[in-house]
């Protein structure tokens, strides 16, 4: 009989141990999810730097499907010399494209055309500059999965009646696609000088 209670006894121990393990490794889950969490809602980018190691990058470029800049007075339409954009709204950057990659991705766009930009990760996260031109806008500052994307540029301000813009996608496997387009500002006519006539 004792060494039959000698093997109750050891599944007992077996049994609690088993549970105090158990309880053990479910607070370090909570505790952990709890400080992960915490860590994405005070800083998008430490998402992105988990993702950044976690899923694998492609080399292939992206590609872009469609493209527009738009006018804010009606996004339908695109910013041309008929359907010009007033200059006290915005125009709105489109694009559309694939990547036969799991990359994630996100858009900036610049003044001028493609050229001089510079483009690297910073700890998983996206570190895109327009060279010597100016950053009409960009998406976001991490990697995202939607598609299509698109930002928006305020034109108070724009000299040139006709403005050339570059739309670069960037991906987190370092790699980019860009295309080039035009968009048109309609200023208030400029008045020089006023001439009052009595008759």
């Amino acid at each position: 009989m004792s060494e039959f209670d000698d093997i109750i006894g050891a599944d007992d121990d077996i049994e609690r141990r088993r549970s105090r393990l158990e309880r053990f490794l479910f607070y370090i889950v909570l505790v952990f999810g709890v400080v992960g969490i915490t860590a994405a809602i005070a800083a998008p980018s430490v998402i992105q730097s988990v993702v950044y190691w976690l899923v694998a990058a492609g080399a292939n470029d992206p590609v872009i499907i469609y493209y527009s800049a738009t006018s804010g007075n009606n996004i339908l339409v695109n910013s041309t010399d008929d359907y010009p954009t007033y200059n006290n709204t915005y125009v709105r950057f489109n694009v559309s494209f694939s990547d036969v990659d799991t990359d994630w991705h996100t858009l900036f766009v610049c003044n001028g055309t493609a050229g001089n930009y510079t483009y690297n990760l910073t700890g998983g996260a996206p570190s895109f500059t327009c060279g010597g031109e100016y950053q009409y806008c960009n998406y976001s500052d991490v990697f995202v999965t939607d598609n299509p994307l698109f930002c928006d540029f305020d034109v108070a301000g724009i000299s040139n009646q006709t403005q050339n813009f570059t739309l670069y996608i960037v991906d987190s496997g370092s790699s980019l696609a860009n295309v080039s387009g035009v968009f048109v500002v309609n200023r208030p006519p400029y008045i020089n000088a006023t001439e009052v006539v009595i008759i």
